[in-house]
């Protein structure tokens, strides 16, 4: 069933409630019916319709998991979460983009939050109808409801944005196919400790208590790519800032430093605005900065400069880096 970027009402299938969000970073629930706006939510594809948002039209918060991975509720949040939508006997369900959780009501009556369940969708709780009610429009280059980390794009600075998207489009330089996630991740049940000491440092808030790199190795064939895969869709599914490279020695592209600076300061000023805000700054400041062969000033001012003052925490994946 192909899906388009656009405005939707999510229903369930069982109950016939819809999904709504009663307040900008309340739980999703069954809706009543009261504020019927509350019920449509902008969802937009990425990575050729694998991944999509889910946001709110109403509050321009996101649909996204909880911090901590013990709490099951799908709430508002302002960070964008990619969430995976499959077809199952003519519905759908919605689920994690990494190991699948799936979205489901928790009772069947009005106010039910949505819970996450790794069960697999059997029953009808988990099976979903998406009402497209409006056309919508692309979230990160329209900005008429753009919402990330601590600021929201309306339609009055709509032209601030569209003016740094252009300025961060011709001055970085992308490698899109390196900065995907691929669907190969570790199997479940397996690499379940490496994959939780890993998980359990990108959460340490302790900075001073904190190695900044976590630096994995082993021999050709050993599975760190598939682990590196995994622990970015795990750390996406906790709602963190998550950006990519994934170097390839056979590929001119995916094996030079520079590119692989100015991918990941493309994804990150598209995850977070104080962070684009930096990098459109340090772009403007020195206009020199892309086409320097300094890599360690290109690096400090489009990634780490920018990544500091904006106060998030973020996590960086680069993978395969002897092929530098």
């Amino acid at each position: 069933m192909p899906l388009a970027n656009g405005i939707y009402k999510i229903k369930n299938v069982r109950t016939q409630h819809y999904v709504a969000l009663c307040n900008e970073f309340n739980d999703l629930v069954a809706s009543e019916h009261i504020n019927l706006n509350h019920e449509e939510w902008q969802i937009n594809f990425y990575s050729d319709n694998k991944c999509c948002t889910i946001q709110n039209c109403v509050f321009g918060t996101f649909a996204g998991r909880p911090q901590r991975p013990s709490d099951l509720y799908v709430n508002g949040t302002e960070k964008r979460y990619l969430w995976k939508i499959k077809e199952i006997d003519g519905s759908l369900a919605i689920h994690t983009s990494g190991v699948e959780i799936y979205w489901c009501f928790e009772k069947n009556r009005i106010n039910a939050q949505v819970v996450l369940r790794h069960e697999p969708p059997e029953s009808t709780y988990y099976l979903w109808i998406l009402e497209k009610v409006g056309a919508g429009q692309n979230v990160l280059q329209s900005s008429e409801t753009f919402h990330v980390a601590r600021q929201k794009w309306t339609t009055d600075n709509k032209a601030e944005w569209e003016r740094m998207h252009k300025l961060l489009s011709e001055k970085l330089r992308q490698v899109p196919k390196a900065t995907s996630i691929s669907d190969h991740i570790c199997l479940g049940e397996t690499r379940v400790s490496l994959l939780s000491r890993i998980s359990d440092w990108t959460k340490t808030t302790d900075i001073s208590a904190k190695e900044p790199v976590y630096w994995l190795t082993g021999p050709a064939g050993a599975g760190k790519s598939t682990i590196a895969c995994t622990v970015a869709r795990q750390a996406q599914d906790q709602g963190m800032t998550v950006s990519c490279f994934f170097l390839h020695r056979d590929s001119h592209d995916r094996r030079d430093p520079h590119l692989v600076v100015d991918s990941l300061a493309f994804q990150l000023a598209h995850l977070d605005v104080g962070i684009a805000d930096k990098i459109v700054e340090a772009l403007m400041n020195y206009p020199d900065l892309v086409s320097s062969p300094g890599f360690y000033d290109k690096f400090s001012k489009l990634i780490v400069e920018p990544v500091k003052e904006s106060g998030i925490a973020v996590l960086l994946v680069i993978d395969d880096l002897d092929a530098l």
